[in-house]
């Protein structure tokens, strides 16, 4: 099992000695903030993170679940509108809307051009499959 990123932020923080007062006063952030974090009650936002790796003297990713990479995305005001719109009908967070979004893209994509599909799963076997289980674990797409 991955570890959390509160178990992770609490062994960082072991590791250079510092209280989760210490981490706080070093990151600018409130003491009871810290506890929630490592009490896995809260999520950092980027900014927030990278304030914490620094006063780990930690790269932001070493925060961050194995496997997981954040990806910035520039939207207008009428797109984050309809992908709320979209959240709200199938029930889920707009993090999850976007990454629902992306994957039927890229299975749009693939279904139209079967060599894609070989090229993929020559580089990462098994990747097509994972695509399929993301879309059906959102509820977007029954097999």
């Amino acid at each position: 099992m991955n570890e959390s990123f509160g178990k992770r932020l609490a062994r960082l923080r072991a590791e250079k000695a510092m209280t989760q007062r210490d981490l706080a006063s070093k990151a600018g952030i409130s003491w009871s903030q810290i506890f929630r974090y490592e009490s896995d009650l809260a999520q950092p936002r980027l900014k927030v993170l990278m304030k914490l790796a620094e006063a780990l003297d930690v790269h932001k990713d070493d925060l961050k679940p194995p496997g997981k990479k954040e990806i910035t995305l520039s939207l207008s005001d009428e797109m984050i509108s309809k992908i709320e719109e979209f959240a709200e009908t199938k029930k889920i967070a707009f993090d999850q809307a976007v990454q629902l979004i992306v994957i039927m893209g890229m299975k749009m994509k693939l279904d139209q051009d079967p060599s894609l599909v070989e090229e993929l799963e020559a580089e990462i076997p098994g990747a097509y499959e994972s695509l399929l289980k993301g879309i059906s674990n959102n509820g977007a797409y029954k097999r």
